[in-house]
């Protein structure tokens, strides 16, 4: 099988953040979109706390359309390095009242299409599933400046901007597990293609759109293969989705410029890890098929494992049932059985996952050195534009702002006089969840 990206890859970038040789999301992304090194878990601030601006926040100054789309929550680190300025990541509700341009924010509404998950931080503290910190309701206040959809139909019914898509409390399950009422990446990003071609059809500016798949990170956060390739999967036919609009916007007389790379690498997956399978004999190898027959992932198997736990002891026959219905694992035992039920009478959900994990991984006959990101290098993939030789090579992940920006003919999009907009902005979430502003 061959990717939609791998004849694009034309570069690599090195991903340290300020204070360390791994970096996390927030100081990542940081990195790309102001072009400055910061401390992990600050966000789209430098790190001496200053708030720095964005290539989005600058496209949307000079004239651009922009978008921010997720398979996370819509102010998790990656996006929020986009349309926020947080001295910490998790400050979610401090961070989604700066996306919706509320509260005097000194840059106003820089985004015009926001997609993803998330809801739990637009909804009052009192609420089920709120996770914010106060009594706020920020759907009731955007109430007329927003167009808000929750569900896959209403977002395919959408046609005016600016458009909020929340289809989920917190973020969006993998692509193999999701269940009807949350779109996929793919129809998300389909959806903003059509609405910013249209809304820039007589501009002479064009459109800025920002994509990630999440659930790639947070699969290999749980070392779970099945998840991972399913979320490798979506974001390759995301991609051929998108190159297909970019030949559209480039008939119309568009130059448009498809970029594609990582903030960090997670968990150091090795295929082929010599480890003994119960299904092959030989030690050098890598069994797809494995993951082929799964209809599930491990994470979302361990939670029917753990649910089942409320009902007393596992037995042999449940876990059994269990894994075959979700991960069809040939030649399953009752010796990996029994590792799963050992791990569920601990209590944590984390030693059932590791037990599954075990019995899959050995399977597929893969490996990982953490649950946690590391220092290698990501790749770059650019096609089908001359101004992809830009990207070719290595590069410090600080670097490619300006490479990025080099791609537009003007120099309307500065980055440094939206910094300088954002002088006296205090960048501390206070201890309610909302901002303090310093005019």
């Amino acid at each position: 099988y061959k990717t939609s990206l791998e004849d694009d890859v034309v570069g690599k970038s090195r991903t340290s953040s300020a204070d360390n040789f791994i970096t996390d999301s927030a100081a990542g992304g940081t990195a790309v979109f102001s072009g400055v090194k910061t401390l992990n878990n600050m966000v789209g601030v430098d790190s001496s706390s200053t708030p720095r601006g964005t290539i989005l926040e600058a496209a949307k100054a000079a004239g651009y359309i922009t978008g921010v789309i997720t398979t996370s929550f819509v102010w998790d680190a990656s996006p929020a390095g986009l349309n926020a300025h947080s001295t910490n990541r998790e400050d979610s509700s401090f961070i989604a009242q700066q996306q919706l341009g509320l509260d005097g924010y000194p840059l106003g509404r820089t985004t015009d299409i926001l997609l993803g998950g998330g809801l739990c931080a637009y909804i009052p503290e009192s609420e089920e599933d709120s996770c914010r910190t106060d009594e706020r309701d920020l759907l009731n206040e955007t109430m007329g400046l927003w167009n808000v959809v929750f569900t896959p139909d209403e977002l395919s019914a959408a046609d005016a901007l600016p458009l909020l898509g929340l289809f989920a409390t917190e973020d969006l399950a993998y692509a193999i597990d999701r269940p009807d009422s949350q779109p996929g990446l793919a129809a998300m990003v389909n959806k903003a293609l059509e609405l910013l071609t249209a809304a820039t059809a007589d501009s002479d500016q064009g459109f800025f759109l920002f994509f990630e798949n999440e659930v790639t990170d947070k699969a290999q956060h749980a070392n779970d293969i099945v998840g991972t390739v399913s979320a490798g999967l979506e974001l390759s036919e995301t991609a051929e989705l998108v190159k297909e609009w970019v030949t559209v916007l480039e008939e119309r007389g568009d130059d448009t410029l498809f970029l594609l790379t990582a903030d960090h690498e997670t968990g150091g997956l090795g295929l082929g890890t010599n480890a003994r399978s119960p299904i092959v004999e030989y030690t050098y190898g890598f069994n797809p098929f494995v993951i082929a027959n799964a209809s599930h992932s491990s994470t979302y198997t361990t939670i029917l494992l753990y649910a089942a736990t409320a009902e007393g002891n596992l037995t042999l026959d449940q876990v059994h049932q269990v894994v075959a219905d979700n991960m069809a694992l040939q030649y399953f035992s009752d010796d990996e059985a029994n590792v799963i039920i050992e791990a569920a009478n601990t209590g944590d959900v984390y030693s059932i996952l590791a037990a599954l994990n075990a019995a899959v991984n050995s399977r597929v006959q893969v490996g990982w050195t953490t649950m946690g990101h590391t220092a290698v290098d990501v790749d770059i993939y650019c096609s089908n534009n001359p101004y992809c030789s830009a990207f070719y090579g290595s590069h410090e992940n600080t670097e490619l702002l300006e490479l990025m920006l080099g791609f537009y003919d003007d120099d309307d999009i500065d980055v440094g006089s939206v910094t300088e907009a954002l002088v006296g902005f205090n960048a501390t979430a206070s201890v309610d969840g909302s901002a303090e502003y310093v005019v």
